[in-house]
């Protein structure tokens, strides 16, 4: 950079533009980019909160005319990582001050990652007062009024760059409002004793609260904001953030982050209403209740309407056969777990369980994982594999859920079901052997080859897990 560049730049013959991330993760300005149609009423405001907060600041006119910039200036390279979450403070800080859930028009900051990408320089930003867009009042700075200064330069001199020290204390005042979507809330008592595991239960929301939540179901969850305080908006709508994935396992490796949002909210702002997604109900109910709020629930889901319709298809012969077996019983009681279900729902279905008696026949459909290491369910005594198992192991902690100690179980049987459409799997076929050394009868189907691979891990499960079981009849399933 020449003064004979800067100046064909000022004279409109090239325009510059810098990356602003130096090579030690460093850099000497931020800017937060404002596009969209309210990047008017979302810049002033956030310039409105850099005054409040004593830090200063500068607003361009994007050459386009249809955005803007805020620019702030440092005395010395600082952390870019630092430099961001200053940027990422004043934005959450803007937000609560205008009960925003966040700044629409707000596009990204430069720099737009904490450290240098793998094989690339970060994001380029244009330089302000180029000669043509300059001439039509863009790329200029401009005044609370979006207006411009009538003398850049001396604007632009009296501009106080931020020394390293100011930004750590500007970063303090900032965040001392969170933004309702940071998942990463921390209470008072948390940040006084950092060194502690935090406890698993939330704090308690400080200030005044309402008696009662008034909470309307329908194709989303809707709260009225009138009179809502906004700390307990704020945790409303992290109930509907979660850190974004992608963006950490990019910034990971080194690579971009552009375009990939480190927090990922799904709360939406309406005029007199914010909404949550349906499934952040059970979430809420538990937050107004640790904070002694009732909930008043208003359902105003469409009920639909009944259509007439018949089923025309043809069951193949085993699916004949299958249906006239089901026909044959009745199971009253069947339950279903899986991973959309909140963990007190699925407390409520191990409750049911262990509330039947022992001899009542019971089905159990679920997915793997929820029956896994730490499930214990006594009576179950078959176990139908629906999917395809790619680790030994696995298939020997589900068969070590039937071998469990019951005095009405003497038999235990493992199914291996296929779509006779993949030839790649074993088809059905059936085998069975006798343990009388434990009392224990494994009937294990699928095809020899089959059998060879996984019939030994079956029986090693068998052995350690049935332990003097004895029993009269076979009622019970697990899938």
């Amino acid at each position: 950079m020449t003064d004979y560049v800067i100046y064909d730049h000022l004279a409109g013959k090239q325009t510059i533009g810098v990356y602003p991330l130096l090579t030690d993760d460093s850099c000497y300005f931020l800017a937060a980019d404002f596009d969209e149609a309210d990047w008017r009423e979302d810049a002033k405001a956030f310039m409105q909160c850099c005054r409040e907060l004593g830090i200063s600041a500068a607003l361009e006119i994007s050459r386009s005319g249809n955005g803007a910039h805020a620019w702030i200036f440092f005395a010395e390279p600082v952390p870019a990582r630092e430099a961001r979450q200053l940027g990422a403070a004043l934005i959450s800080h803007t937000c609560d001050r205008t009960r925003q859930l966040s700044l629409t028009s707000y596009d990204r900051l430069f720099p737009n990652q904490d450290t240098m990408p793998k094989g690339g320089f970060g994001n380029l930003i244009a330089l302000p007062l180029q000669k043509q867009p300059r001439e039509s009042g863009r790329s200029v700075f401009v005044d609370e009024q979006l207006q411009p200064y009538s003398g850049q330069w001396a604007f632009l001199a009296s501009i106080r760059p931020m020394s390293r020290r100011d930004l750590e204390d500007a970063i303090l005042r900032a965040s001392g409002g969170r933004h309702p979507l940071d998942v990463a809330f921390a209470t008072e008592e948390e940040n006084s004793k950092p060194w502690q595991r935090p406890s698993p239960v939330p704090a308690r929301i400080a200030g005044p609260l309402p008696e009662s939540l008034t909470l309307v179901v329908a194709n989303q969850i809707f709260i009225a904001k009138a009179d809502l305080p906004q700390a307990l908006v704020n945790r409303l709508i992290r109930l509907a953030a979660f850190q974004n994935p992608e963006f950490y396992k990019a910034q990971a490796m080194r690579l971009p982050v552009w375009n990939k949002p480190r927090i990922i909210g799904c709360a939406e702002n309406y005029p007199q209403h914010i909404s949550l997604p349906r499934g952040c109900l059970n979430a809420v109910l538990d937050l107004l209740q640790e904070n002694d709020i009732r909930p008043e629930l208003q359902d105003e889901r469409l009920a639909g309407r009944k259509v007439t319709a018949k089923f025309t298809g043809t069951l193949r012969k085993n699916q004949k056969a299958a249906v006239r077996e089901m026909l044959k019983h009745e199971v009253e009681h069947c339950f279903v777990l899986h991973g959309r279900l909140s963990k007190k729902q699925r407390t409520a279905v191990f409750a049911k369980l262990e509330t039947l008696d022992e001899s009542v026949p019971r089905v159990l459909l679920a997915t793997g994982r929820l029956i896994g290491e730490g499930f214990d369910h006594p009576p179950l005594d078959t176990l139908v594999l629906a999917m395809p198992i790619s680790w030994k192991g696995t298939l020997q902690q589900y068969a070590g859920r039937l071998h469990r100690e019951h005095a009405d179980k003497q038999d235990v049987r493992i199914r291996l079901c296929r779509n006779r459409s993949a030839p790649a799997q074993p088809h059905v076929g059936k085998t069975s052997a006798r343990l009388p050394s434990h009392g224990v009868r494994d009937q294990i189907d699928g095809d020899s080859s089959f059998r060879k691979r996984h019939e030994p891990k079956i029986r090693r499960a068998a052995i350690l897990g049935s332990r003097s079981i004895s029993s009269k009849n076979r009622q019970t399933g697990t899938t």
